[in-house]
């Protein structure tokens, strides 16, 4: 779990962390500094149910790699005419738009 902390200031400057510092992890989300520790490695081999969502994952990147400006013209009238939604969810990006429907109907 995440534990936010307070900035530095040193001459005035607010000094923010990123990066791993012994078993700790410093991030930075909406202006605000967390630390975290690191995560334990894996112990056990990933699921036949992992391993086909990795698959269909790596599948949908390449499909939304090969379009061509055409292509991505259309997904974002798509996206633009739904209200930046598919299927009830919000997609903020047009990457993120694209890479759902790409993923869910595609793969």
């Amino acid at each position: 779990m995440a534990e936010v902390i307070t900035a530095k200031s040193i001459g005035g400057m607010r000094m923010l962390i990123r990066g791993k510092l012994g078993n700790q992890v410093f991030q930075v989300r909406n202006g605000r500094q967390l630390v975290m520790q690191m995560p334990k490695q894996r112990c056990s081999a990933p699921s036949e149910k992992e391993l086909e969502r990795r698959r269909r994952f790596a599948e949908a990147q390449a499909v939304y790699n090969s379009l061509t400006p055409e292509e991505r013209a259309q997904y974002a009238e798509a996206w633009k005419a739904g209200g930046y939604k598919y299927k009830g969810k919000k997609y903020c990006t047009l990457r993120g738009f694209v890479f759902a429907v790409i993923y869910k109907d595609k793969c």
